[in-house]
Parts: structure tokens; sequence; C-alpha cells
């Protein structure tokens, strides 16, 4: 039996990997969260944590860099300077800018209680540590989705 669970864990995994690779966004979080053990360990989280904060640096970095663009247009050009759109793309940045932030908060106090739940580790599903890390997860994803469609919304504007 140890052996079929084995060949369908290989199985999953792969067909995780590949609706990954696709952007399927029907796959379900808290499996892709879990080992083929249905846990999650420090090391995992420690790992995630690590990823998302260098992922918000690199969005924030970005931001920036488009929002320094954002002004550059504006001086350079007086028909831009109380444009609609560019004024609602700023305004965008500036709260995805902040959206980050709140993410960037929520995994240092995450980061912070890991010690006093150090005992319940490995957690499963139904450990409140197991939700903060899917919530953190889904902030990380919708912060990606609207950095892309912010980043397509900015493209006709050229000098």
């Amino acid at each position: 039996m140890e052996t079929l669970w084995n060949c369908f864990a290989v199985y999953i995994g792969a067909e995780i990997a590949y609706l990954r690779l696709l952007g399927n966004p029907i796959i379900n979080l808290k499996f892709l969260l879990m080992s083929h053990a249905g846990t999650i360990s420090i090391p995992d989280i420690d790992f995630d944590y690590k990823i998302w904060k260098n992922r918000i640096a690199f969005l924030r970095n970005r931001i920036r860099l488009y929002q320094a663009r954002i002004k550059e247009l504006k001086a350079a050009s007086p028909e831009w300077k109380h444009e609609q759109n560019l004024l609602e793309l700023e305004l965008a940045f500036h709260s995805l800018r902040n959206d980050l932030i709140d993410v960037q908060t929520e995994i240092r106090v995450q980061e912070e209680q890991i010690p006093s739940h150090a005992p319940d580790y490995p957690i499963t599903e139904t450990h409140q540590d197991f939700d903060s890390h899917e919530t953190i997860n889904l902030m990380m994803k919708d912060a990606s989705m609207k950095m892309d469609e912010l980043e397509r919304a900015f493209l006709p504007y050229r000098l």
C-alpha cells in the first residue's frame, strides 16, 4: 500500500508541476503547501518567507521605478499632468506598494510567532499557522497579478 501511495504522490506532484507551469488557478493551494505527508515543517515555512520577502523587495523596487517614470512623464508633457488614466495608475501603484508593506508586516509577525509554536511543528491544515501561511501565499499571488496588470496598463505611456 505504501508503494502505491508513493507512486500516487509522484504522479500528483508531476501533475501539479505541470499545472503550475500552465498557471492553472484551480490547483488546491493547501495541497501545494503540504508535503506528501500532509504537513508543513519550519524549514519549508522559512524558505517560503525568504522567497516572499525577496519577491516583495523586487516588486517594491519596480513600483519605485514606475512611480519615478510617471513623475517624469507628467513633468515632460503638460497634457499628461492631469491625464485621468495616468493618475489612476499612479494611485494603483501606490496602493499596491501599501499592500506589499502589509504582506511584509504579516510575514514578520508570523516569523516572530514560529518559536512559540515550534512544538506544534510540523503542522497540518487544521493549525492556525497553516491558514496564515496560505493567506500570505494568496496575498503574494494577488500582488503579482496586480503588478502584471499595472505593467500592461502602463504600456501606452511613452514620450
